[in-house]
């Protein structure tokens, strides 16, 4: 890609001066997310087994794109309501509820196959 020039201003230009399209190698390094942007797709294709790997990635990206779109409406508007802290209280409880559920429900699955981890859970 070639990067776009902005005379009015750095803009959308990233610190190395090249544009934000760019980043992550351009076209041959994934595109316009930077390398950290692509590990939760990476993972997400990565866990699912094969039969079921398309509708369940369609279910979790159908979900990540929702819960985005919810929390892009809402912010602002319970921003001015609560305040800024209190919204930034809020999500780290949110994010702490995720981590407490992953500890807790979620198997260890390291050094087993996909497989392997079907019939634990089936079992369950």
């Amino acid at each position: 890609m070639v990067p776009v020039e902005n005379r009015e201003g750095p803009g959308l230009l990233s610190p190395k001066g090249r544009a934000a399209e760019t980043e992550g190698g351009g076209a041959a390094g994934g595109g316009r997310h930077p390398p950290r942007a692509r590990v939760p797709w990476l993972l997400l294709s990565e866990i699912f087994p094969g039969g079921i790997r398309g509708r369940a990635m369609a279910l979790t990206s159908s979900m990540n794109w929702g819960i985005n779109l919810l929390i892009s409406l809402t912010f602002l508007t319970v921003t001015d309501l609560i305040g800024l802290p209190w919204v930034c209280f809020i999500y780290a409880i949110m994010s702490l509820a995720s981590l407490v559920f992953v500890v807790v429900f979620i198997p260890e699955t390291k050094g087993c196959s996909l497989e392997q981890i079907s019939v634990e859970l089936a079992k369950a």
